[in-house]
């Protein structure tokens, strides 16, 4: 069976917990996956055409996207119900006042009477087709998840996509029936009943795991569990603090809106111990930081190898409480726009950092 080239956790710290916060993990490499695309609020539209060739700058492996139908039955990508949230009028780029369900618009009213919000007059497009997205996801060889209920979307995406493609759904059902036309991998909800997860994924066959958005079931023994079997795990749009502690219980797939962990991009500069102007040893309540210049797509990775107890907090509002007793490496990426990379490092205990870098990014 032909799987995808996915690069899977390895060599997982295991440590115990000696204060309250977040524990370090070492040597992973997870498969980042772009929520909706690499979007921005009222920039990048999710769900676009410009998300997918955004998250190939900034280096994501997979974008994810959700399907829909029209009144005629055309495959579009969309997430809500409505289109009120994401898209305007085309005519004058007014606000849509009254719900407007994407099931009620046929193809043509869709694409002649609404665009995709943004403030770029350039970004405001109408909703792809999944066609679109699918054949823009080949060219940039990006893999596409769809997150869809919609036996139809499996169809097109392994006549566009060959195997290099993701189905991820909710119903046991769908995930069999696509199983039966194709190898791609396929990741289902296990929702709260970890019990028969293995069974489920069993049924299936092939490549498949498992996608939560509920951090409380990717406990380390349960993640153990499945790995041990072969399985995928992906940690689904998990909170700030919440990405790394899924890393660390063995979450191979990130699903997320900010992370760059495992993209592949290159920086513009780096910063070490040295730019923080700091020895290697903090004292408890002790803060070391480190600021760059404003721009307006950019990103950050910081790499941290210590002993002691930390707390990071990256552009001022992204907070990571680390504790480590041995010395291993954590890693916390972030993508952002129209700001200034900061990192703020403060020693809740006495700390050792053995070593520390941070690459920037600006696309």
């Amino acid at each position: 069976m032909r799987h995808l080239l996915f690069t899977i956790l390895t060599n997982i710290a295991i440590c115990t917990t000696t204060t309250s916060g977040l524990l370090a993990q070492s040597n992973y490499s997870p498969l980042p996956v772009a929520h909706r695309g690499c979007w921005f609020t009222n920039q990048i539209p999710e769900n676009s055409i410009a998300a997918i060739r955004t998250a190939k700058r900034y280096g994501y492996k997979a974008i994810e996207c959700d399907v829909k139908y029209t009144k005629d039955s055309i495959l579009v990508i969309m997430h809500d119900g409505t289109i009120n949230r994401t898209m305007r009028k085309a005519s004058d780029y007014s606000s849509l006042t009254t719900p407007i369900n994407i099931s009620d618009l046929t193809w043509a009213e869709l694409r002649q009477d609404y665009v995709l919000t943004a403030e770029e007059p350039k970004l405001r497009t109408p909703v792809p087709t999944l066609e679109e997205l699918l054949l823009a996801c080949k060219k940039e060889n990006i893999i596409p998840m769809l997150h869809s209920q919609i036996y139809e979307s499996y169809s097109l995406a392994q006549k566009i996509m060959g195997n290099q493609w993701i189905c991820f759904t909710e119903h046991d059902s769908l995930a069999v029936a696509a199983r039966k036309i194709s190898d791609c991998l396929i990741l289902v909800d296990p929702q709260q009943d970890t019990i028969h997860t293995l069974e489920r994924l069993q049924a299936i066959g092939g490549h498949c795991g498992i996608s939560t958005m509920k951090k409380e079931l990717l406990t380390e023994s349960f993640c153990k569990k499945l790995r041990d079997h072969g399985y995928e795990i992906q940690s689904s749009i998990f909170k700030t603090p919440d990405e790394v502690q899924a890393l660390h219980n063995g979450a191979s797939i990130l699903l997320t809106d900010f992370s760059l962990l495992g993209c592949d991009i290159k920086p513009v500069d780096s910063w070490n111990l040295s730019h923080f102007k700091s020895s290697k040893r903090l004292k408890s309540h002790e803060t070391i930081s480190m600021e760059g210049d404003s721009t307006r797509y950019g990103g950050l990775i910081l790499k941290i190898r210590f002993i002691g107890a930390l707390e990071v907090t990256v552009n001022g509002n992204r907070h990571y409480p680390l504790i480590h007793p041995t010395s291993e490496t954590v890693a916390i990426g972030v993508r952002y726009t129209d700001d200034k990379p900061t990192i703020k490092i403060t020693a809740k205990d006495d700390t050792e950092i053995t070593s520390l870098e941070a690459q920037i990014f600006e696309l």
